[in-house]
């Protein structure tokens, strides 16, 4: 008898979470064929659904539950009277109320599902209870059945402020919690510790004969007059801390130090940074490359890798670049260190100060590391059947 798992979460848009999402599901496959996989995506519409394997089923869920996993200007871009008015009236409610009465009211339009499965999975956390995107457990709680049913976790807690009443009242309800890193279930059980017993963690699962080969591709090449090239890919978010690392290079151009930072991806904070390139006039030095479907070749090309982030929860970007060979400059962070060791890369203060100076220090000695990758990161195939045994 075929195993059945359903897998909730919030989007198909680009990120870390569904990428993330996309190896698990490779994972899955790989370490047992007689597995049903069901998806059910808040917002089933985006670039990241054309990697979802062909033998996936992807369950559709209701309009407004849908409207859930959106941003407020993609649900202005529906045009949909319904949505827009569900959208504005109940993120103005969840910002003075909280989001459960909206929650609920979406939920009563969804239909439970029919199948029932052995394993259903909220692959997205609860967000802030003011958040209109969030609900996914809550999904999973009320709106299938099955034998076990467990939350993964891809968010610092504590860092994002999601240690709330409401969240230990939701999370005390699953039978399991799958954290992607200690460092990411230290955090979470420091909110939560009466929730240890229900608690493990799993790596992110890394494809690597799939990354190696992506990133020989495409023949990236840096020119020599360059110096050393810094690559990173990421969202443009506040948390990735590139606006902070951009000041901390500013002065080491200008004492005359020769280097380059390569970025790929896109986000809210896009325009700003285009801005503040802008104004310090640096096109030459800080050059944006926009959303990559494959940033692998860049990612091998380039000298470091530079992870700059204010916290993280596992990084899949950094532990690729070790895949392909080329080292890690990272702002020192608890699972940094699961991640990162001397021989594979290069741990900073996590401060415009730190990454001031580890670059001045990588640029100015030119050092360069033989990257060695931990086992531990490259063997998650083995967690994933213990989680789903």
């Amino acid at each position: 008898m075929k195993k059945k798992i359903l897998i909730v979460n919030k989007s198909f848009e680009l990120g870390g979470i569904q990428h993330a999402l996309v190896n698990m599901l490779k994972a899955l496959q790989l370490i047992n064929n007689n597995i049903q996989i069901d998806l059910l995506i808040f917002n089933n519409d985006d670039v990241c659904k054309n990697q979802i394997p062909v033998d996936i089923k992807i369950l559709k869920p209701s309009l407004l539950v849908k409207t859930m996993g959106m941003s407020f200007s993609r649900v202005l871009e529906t045009k949909n009277i319904i949505q827009i008015i569900f959208k504005i009236l109940s993120t103005a409610w969840s910002k003075v109320f909280g989001n459960s009465l909206p929650i609920s009211i979406a939920f009563l339009f969804q239909k439970k599902l029919k199948e029932h499965y052995d394993y259903a999975v909220a692959y997205h956390h609860e967000t802030n209870k003011k958040t209109m995107v969030s609900g996914f457990v809550r999904f999973i709680l009320k709106k299938c059945d099955s034998d076990v049913k467990m939350g993964w976790i891809h968010s610092d807690f504590v860092a994002t402020g999601l240690g709330t009443k409401q969240n230990r009242k939701i999370y005390s309800q699953l039978d399991k919690i799958i954290c992607v890193s200690k460092a990411t279930k230290t955090s979470f059980l420091s909110l939560f510790p009466e929730l240890e017993s229900k608690c493990d963690y799993c790596y992110n699962y890394l494809p690597v004969d799939e990354i190696r080969k992506k990133s020989l591709s495409e023949s990236i090449s840096f020119g020599c007059d360059e110096g050393v090239v810094f690559f990173s890919a990421c969202r443009f978010v506040a948390e990735k801390g590139i606006e902070r690392t951009i000041m901390a290079m500013l002065p080491l151009w200008k004492e005359g130090l020769k280097f380059k930072w390569y970025i790929a991806g896109n986000g809210i904070e896009y325009a700003k940074i285009e801005h503040l390139i802008h104004n310090y006039n640096i096109h030459d030095k800080v050059i944006l490359l926009g959303y990559k479907e494959n940033p692998y070749p860049y990612m091998k090309a380039a000298d470091w890798f530079l992870l700059s982030s204010y916290h993280e929860t596992f990084s899949m970007v950094a532990a690729e670049s070790m895949i392909v060979g080329t080292p890690v400059l990272a702002t020192d962070l608890p699972v940094v260190r699961e991640l990162i060791d001397e021989n594979s890369g290069y741990i900073c203060h996590n401060s415009v100060e730190g990454i001031k100076d580890a670059i001045k220090d990588i640029v100015s000695q030119k050092k360069s590391i033989k990257v060695q990758l931990r086992e531990n990161l490259v063997n998650s195939k083995g967690q994933f059947e213990r989680i789903f045994q």
